[in-house]
């Protein structure tokens, strides 16, 4: 006998697991983040407003001479024209006369008459200005006599001759300026006995030297004698010479007399 059947098949459920691969996948960083710069504000502007100076002096005359010194007898180097704005330099004699630069860049001194220039300055707040005087006599003797003293500059820088009565020294009677390389007589001494005093330097403001100064005297006295028939005449050289007699000594500043 057969025995027949019927196989019924069931399925079989299960999973097939496979072997899987892993790949690091690289990651983008995330963007660093910066922050805003902080902000500045921009500084005020403020205008600077510079003041344009005025004028010291105004020509209100016609034209105005400008000398090399502060006298007529100086030459005249130019002039200044009506209406020219001037700037004050320096000035002499309480403002007598000004040194002033012209708008053509001219300098020259010039009389403070107040029918030729408008003085818009106080004169205290003016310098006293220098200058260099023409060679001549600066203080003239209060008597006039015969004797004769020339002077021979050689040096480098002008020089101021002062002569003092030998018996009182501090007292100046007569001046002389000669400048550097020139000569200069110096006529109607009176007789008598002197010394003779001389400033060497620059920069002249009337009194004295303001620049390289020195003071000396000779150390013999000048005597000077009229008769009849004869003076006396004395030569002096204010730079060393080959058989040059004279000697000369320093002086102290205090002890060089005043021309005023």
């Amino acid at each position: 006998m057969f025995l027949c059947g019927l196989v019924i098949g069931l399925p079989v459920l299960g999973w097939w697991l496979w072997p899987v691969k892993w790949v690091d996948v690289p990651r983008t960083p995330l963007a660093t983040y910066t922050p805003y710069p902080t902000y500045t504000p921009y500084p005020t502007l403020i205008p600077t407003l510079t003041a344009t100076p005025g004028p010291d002096a105004i020509v209100i005359g016609t034209t105005a001479n400008l000398m090399e010194g502060p006298e007529q007898s100086y030459a005249v180097i130019g002039q200044a024209n009506q209406a020219n704005e001037l700037q004050v330099i320096s000035q002499y004699a309480n403002c007598g006369w000004l040194k002033v630069t012209t708008p053509s860049q001219l300098t020259g001194w010039l009389l403070n008459d107040s029918s030729a220039i408008s003085l818009l300055k106080a004169c205290e707040a003016i310098p006293a200005g220098t200058f260099r005087p023409v060679t001549g006599v600066i203080k003239a003797f209060g008597s006039v006599g015969e004797g004769e003293l020339t002077i021979d500059n050689g040096l480098s820088n002008d020089a101021v001759i002062i002569l003092s009565y030998a018996s009182s020294p501090a007292e100046s009677l007569t001046a002389a300026f000669v400048r550097s390389g020139e000569k200069y007589v110096l006529s109607g001494i009176p007789d008598g006995e002197y010394i003779v005093f001389f400033a060497v330097g620059s920069e002249w403001n009337g009194k004295e030297f303001t620049e390289d100064k020195r003071v000396e005297r000779f150390e013999e006295t000048f005597n000077f004698v009229t008769s009849s028939t004869e003076y006396t005449i004395w030569d002096i050289t204010l730079h060393p010479i080959p058989g040059g007699t004279g000697t000369t000594e320093e002086v102290p500043p205090e002890d060089f007399p005043s021309i005023n």
